[in-house]
């Protein structure tokens, strides 16, 4: 907690999440957003469910940033990673790769 203190973040601006331009599939090898980023190539993502009603609802996928195009609004993919299940803490108690 934090009363009456000061907060010093550092590091470079950057958009930190963004929305979906358009639907990504489960083992998608590219996304494209909504605003450009300027993600770091390597930097790990997580895409996350919309989905509140299905059995799946948990569904998130977790993967790298392979490199960036079309002035930043596409990121292209690697090691992505399917997560069904979260504990309670939001730490994955599964993620296996899309290939598997």
């Amino acid at each position: 907690a934090c009363y009456e203190c000061t907060l010093d973040i550092h590091g470079a601006p950057q958009v930190s999440w963004t929305t979906l331009a358009e639907t990504a599939m489960p083992g998608a090898t590219s996304i494209k957003l909504m605003q450009p980023v300027e993600w770091p190539v390597g930097s790990k993502i997580a895409i996350a469910t919309t989905d509140f009603e299905s059995p799946h609802s948990s569904h998130t996928e977790v993967a790298q940033v392979e490199s960036i195009t079309e002035s930043g609004t596409r990121v292209n993919l690697r090691d992505t990673r399917v997560c069904h299940e979260y504990s309670n803490s939001g730490l994955p108690k599964t993620c296996k790769h899309t290939s598997d």
